[in-house]
Formats: C-alpha cells, structure tokens, sequence
C-alpha cells in the first residue's frame, strides 16, 4: 500500500510539472493551413492533432471518421469553463476486527464478524472545478460515506431453564474533502487528467456488544449475568493527494474506456477508545481505555469501467456518465493506538480489542456530469 501510493505521488509530480517525455513531440508540426498534425500534444494541451490551436475535437466523434480539413465536422473553439459532477457510489465496507470474545468454558462468541457491512452502501460524490483553455484547473472533490448494522438476536442459547442472548451493532462514518490543481493532457489516442492536491480526511468506527444471561422460571427471566461492551476508533487526517484519469475512446457512439487511480499520504491523530463491563451476581468488572496518538494514513483508491460522452454544441462542452467498478483501501499506522483488555470471572472471560482502522470499499459507482 504505502509503495503505490509513493509511486503514484512522485509520478504526478513529474506530469504535473510539465517536463514529461511526451513534451519533446511538441504537438508535432504545423501544415500550411497552420494545422497540427499527428504527435503527441504538451502536457497542458488538450488539442487533437488535426485541430487548429485554441481548439479541440468533438469527444462523440472518436472513430476517426473526421476530415481533419473541415471545422465543422470534428473540432470546436475551446472556451474556459465550468467542470462539474455527481456520482452515487454503492460500496461495501470490510473491516479487519476481531472485535469482542466472550468465552464460557468451552464455549466461544466472537463478535468480530459483525464489524463487516455485509450490503452494499449507497454515499455521495461530487465534484466541482474550473479549466482554462491551456488544459489547467482547479477542483474541489467531496465524498461520504456512512453505514450501519444491528443485530438483536445474534445468537441465542436456549437450555433448560437457561437463556442466553447477544446482541450487536456497528456504524461507520467516513468523509473525503480534496482541494487540487488538474492538468488536462492528450497523448496518442489517450485522454489523460493528472491532478495534485490537499486532503482532509475523517473515519469514525463504533462497535457495540451486549450479552445477557438469565435463568427461567415460572416463566419470568432473572438475569444472572450480562457483558458489555462498547469501542471507538476515529482518524481524523490531512495531507496530500493526487490522481491520474484516463480515456481512451473507441467506435463512433461517444464511448470510452475509462480507468482512474488516485494515492494519498496524510498526517493526523489516532484516537482508540474501548469500555467493558462484567457482571455476575456479587460481582462486578469495569475497565476503560483510551489512546490517541499521531499517525500516517494511507488511502489507494481505483476505478475501472465505461464512460458515454456527447458534445453539445449550445454550450461548448461535453456530457458524460460513466459506470465503473470502484476499490478503495485505507490504512492506518497500528503502532501505537491500539490495545487489548480482558475480564475473567469463574469460567467466564470477556476479551476486547481495539478496532482496526484498515478498511477495504467494494462496489459500483455511477456518475453524470459536465465538462467545457
């Protein structure tokens, strides 16, 4: 994880940077009509080969098709504008915890299974930006993300006379802020977007585990024992970010593949937060613990799928949606926040550990939005 996302940080400050290899092409030559023809354009310039300077082809016409000595048909006047998004992503969290054990004798419960979101989650992204007609911009990048479980009949145990029950429930809140200069380039039949900027970033993880014990009789429960317990994990980060997009179309009806990959490095505290309670008759257990210290996060986030796009001449600009398959990862530095507790009374032992904040997202995402 930290070797991708280091490789991905020191590439897009070489693209960003402007002095790539590509850039020695030089947009390739100009004919006497002041035409580029075929080379591989600056990184910044988002001009085809076959349109004039301060221009750029219609993204529904990507067969070919074109007659490069015709305006009309392929290539239109590049305005500055507005670069906007939204996106619906429905992903699946998996978290690495082992969460409570409560162990009778032979007998174990492990509550760990219940950290992980076993539905698909639907959460908001959207973005807004600005480019200039040189293929710079600046955009800002907002995504949230929460999910919850409960379970009130997590396993129950009927013996004669005996019932015991244990219930549990968990809630992830996860959000992404990204502030970032783009650079929009063109390279062979690849449209490529490299972007580099700030991150602000926030995970909350709860994890909470009930467990009742009660003899009965005459058809009334006494409740003889009961354990809980009750954990935090929060990361609050900031650092830097940075991605690089690509398109590459294909056929005459204004598709592409599409493929994304975005790394981030960021700085912040770690808190762990965890209380237990053991209770039998006379008798009573309690503990709390609580750490917070610095850490490093690191996030790698990936996308790969199919994106429809048209021109719409009115506004100078293009539609687009795309469908893609979305991964993300995030880690965090363990050293130090985390910690285990453990309770024993007679036979009966409670054992609790911090929550991880490594976190794995699976899932789909569909977007709408506009580009000029």
């Amino acid at each position: 994880m930290k070797v991708y996302v280091t490789a991905t940080m020191i590439v897009l400050a070489i693209a960003l940077g402007g002095n790539v290899a590509w850039a020695a092409d030089d947009a390739g030559s100009e004919d006497a009509s002041g035409r580029k023809q075929p080379g591989c354009p600056l990184a910044g310039s988002n001009e085809p080969s076959c349109c004039a300077a301060g221009q750029y082809e219609d993204c529904s016409r990507t067969d070919g098709s074109c007659d490069c000595g015709s305006d009309s048909c392929c290539c239109h006047q590049r305005r500055r504008g507005l670069v906007a998004g939204v996106e619906a992503t429905y992903l699946k969290a998996n978290i690495r915890d082992e969460g409570t054990l409560l162990t009778q004798g032979c007998d174990q419960l492990d509550s760990g299974r219940l950290a992980n979101f076993t539905d698909l989650t639907g959460s908001p992204r959207i973005w807004i930006g600005f480019e200039t007609d040189r293929g710079w911009g600046l955009r800002g990048r907002y995504w949230e993300y929460t999910a919850a479980k409960s379970n009130d009949d997590f396993f129950v145990f009927d013996y004669p006379n005996i019932v015991e029950t244990v219930s549990a429930n968990s809630r992830l809140h996860i959000y992404a802020v990204d502030a970032e200069v783009t650079r929009r380039f063109r390279c062979g039949d690849w449209r490529w977007l490299g972007s580099f900027g700030l991150r602000n970033t926030g995970l909350k993880v709860n994890h909470g585990f009930d467990f009742f014990q009660a003899n009965a009789l005459d058809e009334e429960y006494v409740i003889v024992g009961s354990a809980t317990t009750n954990s935090l994990r929060q990361v609050d980060a900031t650092g830097l970010t940075g991605s690089f997009e690509a398109r590459r179309p294909f056929g005459d009806r204004g598709l592409a593949f599409a493929w994304n990959m975005r790394g981030s490095v960021l700085w912040g505290t770690d808190t762990a937060v965890a209380s237990s309670r053991f209770m039998f008759p006379d008798v009573t257990l309690a503990q709390l613990a609580a750490v917070q210290e610095s850490t490093t996060q690191y996030i790698f986030e990936t996308q790969l799928g199919l994106e429809w796009s048209r021109h719409i001449e009115c506004l100078k600009g293009c539609a687009f949606a795309h469908l893609m398959f979305e991964y993300q990862r995030w880690t965090a530095d363990l050293r130090h926040a985390s910690f285990e507790m453990c309770q024993t009374v007679n036979d009966n032992s409670l054992s609790l550990r911090s929550i991880e904040p490594n976190i794995d997202f699976a899932g789909v995402a569909f977007a709408i939005g506009f580009t000029r």
